[in-house]
Parts: structure tokens; C-alpha cells; sequence
């Protein structure tokens, strides 16, 4: 029986005939021994022919492949075949290394035949001066049939022959050791599971013993398709009912297969190896963390986030991605700002815009990789950073809140600074704002006289209520009509001794006001006549009716004052004006 890896050589040659160099050497291997050498014919297992031109190997299913070999004739032709479980190698001193891969198993026991094949040439046979067989199982002699062991025989007497004569000493084989090996099946349903960076779980489903004397589960491994070899963790599984182990030592983001076979006492037992199992891929080794996370040069919306991008390990980068929170936002607040959603794979800061005014902020990044588990965990938090909060941009979130109430009281008595600003007072509690927020108005209004054929008087005041604060506060004020004129009519009472009927209005006006110019600026034209031009620059006048820009000047901290040549500016698009008759001597503001 000749069980890989084996070898086999032998020098042939033909005998008799004036062609009988040209005669081609045949090895086959598993043929019928009735059949003549015919290298043409599909062979069982495989065969091998050389000539004086070529090495040509013919496979069970029928495939073969040839090398070309230009060799002078000679008498006797010399061969070698090394056998493995995958391939076979014919190996000639006068030719080059011939590898024809294996398409089946080698299985069960061979007949090897040697010899020549004349080709139609007129030769007699072959001379055969040796052939040999090297490692692989055993030789197995099949006695012809209805031979019968003398009673008390013991031993055969193998030996060797030629056409010059025979070995001179046989090998003595005791029968004892003549036997038949029915190999363990296959093992099957090979699986990779449960990887990690370094290590997968094998499992397998093992086959039937048969004769075989169990000795341990062989495991192989290959990275990428690789070559196959054997794996830490899976050596020495001496129990056939374990049919799992961890290989270990492997390396990580790398695809695997594993074969398993049962080896048995005598090897010709050992199973054939099993299918290769499905590929199977160990973890990455995440991107380390990005480090050096800071943020800078905040503005009123907006900050600059700065980090290092470390060792990517297994990660095939595919950009950095920013996240931000507020300084007391908690684990579950983070999310991505605009402007910072996946950074290109060169990038190392951002600007995380559409933020908050005034607000503090804090930042990590992640490398984010094409495979999700090679992904970096976040960084280390950055110091927390505040945006700022600049006049404009306070100004962007004030707004005017306007509430009127119709008081039947002649105008005389109602337009009184006492009760206006003990009005502005008890308002600026109401709404939480300061009471310079808080502007009172009592215009004269048109109304009807109470009673029983109304008549048109031209004493009745109306209270207009400006409160000016920021949106969110005025919007979610809890103040209600009712209560604006209870508090219209106590005051009246307590302050001037009178009843006033007060009908609030139930539906506020909310209004952005304009915002302040900016950049103004004073450029002396003619210090002689007192002349200067007045230079700003505008911003939005959002809710703004507008009905003129208004330029004050202030000598010396004196009264404020519309210098002569800035008045009536009635055009939006005014950005300047020319005062002339200034005051000499004085320092302006304006």
C-alpha cells in the first residue's frame, strides 16, 4: 500500500531490437496487471512516461501535462518520482524539476508497474536493473490466490531481482505484519468561529475510526491561501470526542482556513485531510486614539478644533470625525458639529460652526476607518472652550415686547412721571428684566364717554409697554392681560387717589429691534469752522419701520445734541454725514 508522501526511481531499458533506444520509460501507478504499458491510456491513479524528448505525467481523469527534455538516446533510462498529498514531482539529473498537481486522493493499495514501451519500434520487453520505493506506508505482496501458509510458517522471505541475479540474503517479514489498513473517514463541517485579534475557535465533526487506533487530531492552518501549517493551540488533541480547540499566535485582520485529519497508530489508517474550512478573518487592531484634542479661536458661533491622528494599525483611514458636547452635557449629548462630519483622511482640524453664543464646549475625535471594527475609541476629552458673545450678536437675540392698554382717564391726569415710573418698576419685576429695559408710554387717544348715549371725548390715554429682553425670556412670560391692568388701575389709585378702567390688550406685539450701527467714526474736514464728517457702518434693521438714522454728538460730556448738517437722514443707504458749526475747543463723542 503506498500512502504519500512516498518516492519511487528505476532504470529501465528495452530489450532486444535495433530501435530499442528509442523506447520510452513508464512508472504506473494503480493499473491492471493483466495490461500492457500503454502510456497513451487513462491510468488508474497516475503514470509517468519518459523519453528521449519529453516528461509527460497522465492523471486518473485523464488529464495530463508534458515537459519538454531534449536528451540524447541512451541505453538505460533513470526516473524518480517524489509523491505528496498534493502534487507529484518527477525529478531527472538531465531535465528540470517537472510539478503536476494532484486532482484526487491517493488511496488504497497501488500496483506499480515498471518498464519500457517500444512506441512501435521492434524491441521484446524491458530490462529492468532496479526499482525502489522510499518512505510512504508499506509494500504490500498480494499472494496469488488459494495459497495457504504451511502449518507453523512464521515468516515470509522477501527478495529483490534482476536479469544478473538475485539478492543474495532475503528480508525476513513475519506474518504477522502482513495486515490491511481500512482508514479512518474524513472529518467534515470544519468551521472557524469566534475570532479575535489573535485567535479562532476550530470545531469539526469527526468521521468513523474504523481499524484505526486513534492518537490524536492533526489541525492545519493558512493565512490569505497560503501554505498549509500546523497551528498553536490545536497540537496534541489525543481525545477523538474533543472536536474543538483555539488556535492562537495568529495574526490579526488576516483571512484563515483550517483542515483537520485523525492520525492513527499506523499511519495508513490516518484519515484523508478534511475540506478546507470557509475563510474566516481575525479582528483588526483598532486605529489608537487621536490625542492632543484642543479647541481655539472661538468666535460667537463657532470654534476651531485641533487634534494628532496616531498609529492606524489595521485601519484603512477613511477620515476623522469631530464630536462636541457642552462642558455639562452628559454621556449620551455628544453629537457631530456642522463642519467637522468626516474630515479628509489628511486633515487635522476643523472649524465646529452653528454653535451656541456665550456656551462652553468640549470636543474628542475618532478615526474612522473602511471596516467599522478597526474604528479608533474616541480621545481623550478636550478642555472645555467657550464660544463668545459679542454686542451684535446679543443684540441678534434681543427683542421688544409691546403690550397696550386702553385707560379711561382723561390724558392730563394719566400722563403723570410718578405713576409711569412706578409702572416701569412693577413691570420690570413682572418680566425679570432691569428697569432700564422698561420704557412707559401714555399717549392721548380718542374715545367714547361710558354710558347711555356715548359721546366722543378727546381725553381718554392709552398705555403703550415696551420691554425689551432676550426672546426666550419675554416668549415664555407667564403675564397676562388681567394682570397688566390690575396693575395699571392699583397704581393709578395708589399714587394719584383715582379709579381708572384699564383694558389690556390680550395679544402682545413681539418685534426685533434694529441693530446698532457700528464703526463709528470722526474725521476733522476743517477745524477752523468746526466741520468733521460722521462715518458708520450699519447692520440689519430687522423689524425696523425706519424713518431716519439719528447722529448725536457730545461736547465734553455735555447734553447730547444733533450736530447742523447730520439731521433728517431719511435714506437707509446713509452712511455718513458732514457736521459743520462745532463748538471749538471741545472733545466730541458721537
Amino acid at each position: 500500500m503506498l500512502s504519500p508522501p512516498f518516492g519511487l526511481k528505476a532504470r529501465v531499458r528495452a530489450a532486444g531490437g535495433s530501435q530499442a533506444p528509442h523506447a520510452s520509460l513508464i512508472i504506473d501507478v494503480g493499473g491492471d496487471a493483466t495490461a500492457p504499458l500503454e502510456y497513451w491510456d487513462r491510468p488508474s491513479t497516475f503514470r509517468v512516461v519518459k523519453t528521449s524528448a519529453f516528461i509527460m505525467v497522465v492523471l486518473a481523469d485523464g488529464i495530463s501535462e508534458s515537459l519538454a527534455c531534449q536528451t540524447a538516446p541512451e541505453a538505460w533510462t533513470n526516473i524518480a518520482v517524489e509523491v505528496s498529498e498534493q502534487n507529484i514531482t518527477v525529478n531527472d539529473s538531465r531535465c528540470e524539476l517537472f510539478t503536476v498537481p494532484l486532482t484526487s486522493p491517493i488511496e488504497g493499495s497501488q500496483r506499480v508497474a515498471v518498464g519500457a514501451h517500444c512506441g512501435g519500434h521492434q524491441c521484446i520487453g524491458s530490462d529492468l536493473d532496479f526499482f525502489e520505493v522510499s518512505g510512504g506506508a508499506y509494500l504490500q505482496f498480494t499472494l496469488p490466490r488459494g495459497t495457504v501458509p504451511p502449518a507453523g510458517a512464521t515468516h515470509l522471505l522477501v527478495a529483490a531481482a534482476n536479469p544478473v541475479g538475485e539478492q543474495d540474503t532475503p528480508v525476513a517479514v513475519s506474518i504477522d505484519d502482513l495486515f490491511v489498513a481500512d482508514r479512518a473517514t474524513t472529518p467534515t463541517d470544519v468551521a472557524a468561529t469566534s475570532p479575535t485579534q489573535s485567535s479562532l475557535t476550530v470545531s469539526w465533526t469527526g468521521g468513523q475510526l474504523r481499524e484505526c487506533e486513534f492518537v490524536a487530531w492533526e489541525v492545519h492552518a493558512r493565512a490569505d491561501e497560503g501554505d498549509w501549517t500546523e497551528v498553536d493551540g490545536c497540537g496534541q488533541i489525543t481525545g477523538p470526542e474533543t472536536t474543538t480547540c483555539v488556535a492562537v499566535g495568529l495574526s490579526s485582520f488576516t483571512l484563515y482556513q483550517f483542515q483537520v485529519r485523525a492520525t492513527c497508530m499506523v499511519p495508513e489508517s490516518n484519515s484523508l485531510w478534511s475540506a478546507a474550512s470557509p475563510t474566516r478573518a481575525t479582528l483588526p487592531i483598532k486605529a489608537n486614539r487621536p490625542s492632543q484634542v484642543t479647541g481655539a479661536i472661538p468666535s460667537d458661533e463657532s470654534i476651531l478644533v485641533i487634534w494628532r491622528t496616531n498609529e492606524l494599525n489595521d485601519c484603512e483611514l477613511v477620515g476623522s470625525i469631530v464630536h462636541a458636547n457642552l462642558e455639562t452635557g452628559g454621556p449620551d449629548d455628544w453629537f457631530v458639529p456642522d463642519g467637522c462630519a468626516m474630515m479628509p483622511t489628511t486633515a487635522y482640524m476643523c472649524t465646529a460652526s452653528n454653535l451656541m453664543s456665550g456656551t462652553s464646549y468640549k470636543f474628542r475625535v475618532v478615526t474612522a476607518c473602511q471596516n467599522e471594527l478597526a474604528t479608533s475609541q474616541p480621545s481623550e476629552v478636550s478642555a472645555p472652550i467657550s464660544t463668545t458673545d459679542s454686542v451684535a450678536n446679543a443684540a441678534r437675540r434681543m427683542k421688544v415686547l409691546r403690550q397696550d392698554a386702553n385707560i379711561e382717564l382723561d390724558f392730563e391726569t394719566a400722563n403723570n412721571e410718578q405713576v409711569k415710573a412706578s409702572l416701569r418698576q412693577q413691570f420690570a419685576t413682572k418680566w425679570g428684566v432691569d428697569p432700564e429695559d422698561v420704557r412707559i408710554e401714555i399717549v392721548e387717544s380718542i374715545g367714547a364717554a361710558g354710558g347711555q348715549g356715548r359721546r366722543l371725548v378727546a381725553s381718554n390715554a392709552r398705555l403703550e409697554i415696551y420691554i425689551t429682553g432676550e426672546a426666550e425670556q419675554l416668549e415664555a412670560s407667564t403675564v397676562t392681560p388681567q394682570s397688566i391692568s390690575d396693575v395699571v388701575s392699583n397704581t393709578f389709585n395708589t399714587e394719584l387717589g383715582v379709579q381708572a378702567t384699564v383694558s389690556a390688550n390680550p395679544d402682545p406685539v413681539f418685534f426685533t429691534p434694529a441693530l446698532a450701527p457700528i464703526g463709528v467714526a470722526a474725521v476733522v474736514t476743517d477745524a477752523a469752522v468746526g466741520a468733521a464728517n460722521i462715518s458708520w457702518q450699519t447692520l440689519s434693521i430687522n423689524d425696523c419701520d425706519f424713518t431716519a438714522f439719528e447722529v448725536l454728538a457730545v461736547a465734553d460730556g455735555a447734553a447730547a445734541f444733533t450736530p447742523v448738517g447730520c439731521g433728517n437722514l431719511l435714506d437707509t443707504q446713509a452712511r455718513s454725514c458732514g457736521a459743520t458749526g462745532l463748538p471749538l475747543g471741545k472733545t466730541y463723542t458721537f
